[in-house]
């Protein structure tokens, strides 16, 4: 049996006797399954976690290695944490005209191994954008109006959606892994990165890839496709070609359903 519940923020901390080790339990707002008696939350369980009081955003824009994890709830939260509570500090969110800047310190302090990572949970969400090595997961799944994901410099994301419009744009070697479902998506990739979105079923679809990038997708209606310099597109479903525009080796081919 199964049953849906809501649950508020929670902040828990630990104090740990001899070596005084300080835990902060985090558990975001969202909403917990409860089946046969056990409840599976989005806990966050960190060493040097620091809530941050943000709230109003419809956009998250982060960089410099941060490991962000999303989630979609009724209230907002903002929490960082990272190898040590000082390199938490160092961690920057700032709210500018409706988006949540999430960065590292840029001057007199290297951020490289520093375990950063980021806790954030959303009521709605147009736009999230990442540079520099950073990793975005969505811990559940989230359903949206639309939504648009732009990532570079080598950054991965990965989740589940529902929306009417999404965009997905990937370059310098970044990597999204998506599934869900959109009325109508628009993918761009270059710069040797990839989209897989097989589990992602969109009925309308303009897709773009160059620089030896590949994509992949279900579409069910139509697909607009163009490739360039090695790159390839790779779709399932019923959907037809509307156009395409495929030149210097690149592929375009629709695979047979598994």
């Amino acid at each position: 049996m199964k049953a849906k519940c809501n649950f508020n923020t929670e902040l828990s901390l630990y104090e740990k006797t001899g070596d005084m080790k300080k835990w902060l339990l985090v558990v975001l707002m969202g909403v917990c399954l409860l089946q046969a008696g056990a409840q599976d939350k989005n806990i966050v369980r960190d060493d040097n976690v620091q809530v941050r009081p943000i709230s109003g955003f419809t956009g998250i824009e982060v960089s410099g290695a941060i490991s962000l994890y999303l989630s979609q709830g009724n209230e907002e939260a903002v929490a960082v944490s990272a190898g040590s509570d000082e390199d938490a500090g160092r961690i920057r969110t700032e709210l500018k005209n409706g988006v949540l800047h999430i960065t590292p310190q840029k001057s007199g302090w290297s951020w490289s191994n520093k375990r950063m990572k980021a806790y954030v949970t959303f009521k709605t969400l147009k736009r999230i954008e990442a540079s520099g090595a950073c990793n975005i997961r969505l811990t559940d799944a989230v359903k949206l109006e639309k939504l648009e994901i732009e990532l570079s410099g080598a950054s991965d994301f990965s989740g589940k959606v529902q929306t009417a419009l999404l965009r997905l744009v990937a370059t310098g070697a970044s990597r999204i892994t998506i599934s869900g479902e959109a009325n109508k998506t628009q993918v761009e990739a270059s710069g040797a990165s990839g989209i897989k979105g097989y589990e992602l079923y969109t009925d309308y679809c303009k897709v773009n890839a160059s620089g030896a990038s590949s994509i992949h997708l279900t579409v069910n209606k139509e697909i607009d496709a163009s490739a360039s310099g090695g790159s390839g597109i790779y779709y399932k479903g019923q959907g037809l070609v509307r156009d395409s525009n495929i030149s210097g080796g690149a592929t375009f081919k629709r695979k047979a359903e598994d």
